[in-house]
């Protein structure tokens, strides 16, 4: 046991070593001093206090998701805990760091306070049996058990003095609201969403030669990509549309967040139209799954190349991935479906077409990926 502490405590001396914590604006120069950021994982963390009493579903639809920022998982709350000098070590009190504990409640803001406690409570983007939250798996609207990490800084004069980072063993649900209760939200410090755009070399109908890369396309006739047929009664079972892969060299460093994607679709068959569509974005590393995206039960999509929907597919929070810029290649997928419901039961509209097609990779049809890379 004493050999665990002291290699605890070797590692969290380096931890410190390499990181530091400093409290930056949100908005430059207006000294709200709201973000928090880790310079070893190059996060910014929103105060919890800015999403008190709001629901899961309240914060991932709101305004912090749209200005960039994602509930963090349970690996990158541990990181900042580590980070700030009071790792999750399960509540065991035989060691504790209160001071730390208590400089990273004030920096986070707490969301309990009183002559004895100061508490800081959020949910976090992994449920409670350890599952990573996305809007694929739990979608909007839909009642799960969540997870929320916690900071405790206990005082109590010549009793107790404890300080721990930890993740709560009850059962919050994601649509509890309590002023108690908010959310641990990070984006990637500053870097700016590169757009990459996704191209098609050879025939403008089903080129072979998929690419995204940096450069912004300039042909006036878009290129498109056909799936095979989709049927509901044959088990709904996933066609791929096309892979587009970037050059090993676009890459170099950490991909820390995604923007949305956004690309036109369109019936391959006229008798189609009518038909709703399921359509899931893959972005890997090599083969390796980073993140993924999916838009149920499209609607409206006519046939006409002049009137190809717009559809914008939006990425939720995900491990930060390291690309080597010799041999690592960045992928973008995307497959459809027959639309279903969160439940999975098919959506109005036919049960079977001949495909769906996506049409990128001309100047009105600029089909692009914003993300955070250096």
């Amino acid at each position: 046991m004493r050999f665990f502490f002291v290699a605890l405590a070797l590692l969290l001396t380096a931890a410190r070593a390499n990181a530091e914590l400093i409290t930056i604006d949100l908005v430059p120069g207006s000294d709200d001093q709201l973000l928090t950021r880790d310079t070893e994982t190059g996060l910014d963390w929103l105060k919890v206090t800015q999403t008190i009493s709001m629901t899961y579903d309240d914060v991932r639809t709101g305004i912090w998701y749209q200005m960039g920022f994602r509930h963090a998982n349970m690996r990158q709350v541990r990181a900042l805990f580590l980070h700030a000098g009071t790792p999750d070590d399960g509540f065991d009190l035989t060691v504790t760091h209160p001071d730390e504990t208590r400089a990273l409640v004030r920096r986070l803001g707490a969301t309990t306070e009183s002559t004895q406690r100061e508490s800081t409570l959020g949910f976090i983007a992994t449920d409670l049996f350890g599952r990573q939250v996305t809007l694929s798996t739990h979608p909007i609207g839909q009642r799960f058990s969540a997870l929320a990490g916690k900071l405790d800084y206990i005082a109590v004069p010549n009793v107790l003095l404890i300080g721990e980072g930890h993740f709560t063993q009850g059962q919050p649900f994601s649509d509890d609201a309590a002023p108690f209760l908010g959310s641990f939200l990070v984006r990637a410090d500053n870097l700016p969403a590169r757009s990459l755009f996704m191209h098609g070399d050879g025939a403008t109908a089903n080129p072979s030669a998929l690419t995204i890369d940096d450069l912004t396309p300039t042909e006036a006739v878009s290129k498109y990509r056909d799936s095979a047929p989709v049927g509901f009664t044959a088990g709904n079972v996933w066609k791929e549309i096309g892979t587009w892969s970037a050059p090993s060299d676009l890459t170099y460093g950490k991909l820390a967040a995604l923007n949305d994607l956004s690309v036109w679709v369109g019936p391959k068959n006229s008798d189609d139209q009518g038909t709703r569509f399921d359509l899931l974005v893959e972005v890997s590393r090599n083969d390796d799954l980073v993140t993924s995206a999916l838009v149920r039960c499209i609607a409206g999509i006519q046939r006409s190349p002049g009137s190809a929907l717009p559809v914008s597919v939006a990425f939720d929070s995900f491990t930060p991935a390291e690309f080597d810029g010799g041999t690592d290649v960045l992928k973008v997928r995307a497959l459809t479906r027959i639309g279903t419901n969160p439940d999975d039961t098919k959506c109005p509209g036919h049960g079977s077409a001949g495909g769906l097609r996506l049409y990128f990779d001309a100047v009105d049809r600029a089909a692009q990926l914003g993300a955070a890379v250096p």
